[in-house]
């Protein structure tokens, strides 16, 4: 849908009126977004994590960042990277990291390049530990 920074495949003459995405039977989800204030201005990077556990372990997760590249963007092979792991602190945080070689950061107003790419990492473990129950996004 999105091609490009601000840019979509609809025509001027066309609107979106419904939106729907089938919730899955299993699984709890979590989302992060770091802005420079709070309300509807563009944030410095957004992420949303799908994640399926069971005693302990990623069995499926589903990873989606915005504001770190061109349009929205799913990591595939971060998602690889956290199926099959313990969901500890230590393991959470040192997948996250992978994100960072996923991700296509520019520098703008709101922040470089290099610190989106810290910044998402962060998020990223953190919107996982929220989707685990191990962290509450409201703190």
């Amino acid at each position: 849908f999105f091609t490009g920074p601000g840019a979509n495949v609809l025509a001027a003459d066309e609107v979106i009126v419904k939106i729907r995405f089938p919730v899955p039977a299993r699984g709890r989800g979590g989302h992060v977004k770091l802005g420079l204030r709070k309300g509807t201005s563009c944030t410095v990077a957004s992420v949303a994590v799908w994640l399926v556990a069971d005693k302990g372990r990623v069995q499926d997760i589903r990873i989606a960042f915005g504001g770190v590249a061109p349009t929205p963007r799913r990591l595939p092979n971060t998602e690889a990277g956290f199926r099959g792991q313990a969901l500890d602190d230590e393991a959470i945080t040192r997948l996250a990291g992978a994100a960072a070689g996923e991700i296509a950061p520019i520098s703008d107003v709101r922040g470089s390049a290099e610190y989106r790419r810290r910044v998402s990492v962060n998020l990223l473990a953190k919107a996982v530990r929220a989707a685990a129950g191990l962290e509450d996004l409201e703190e």
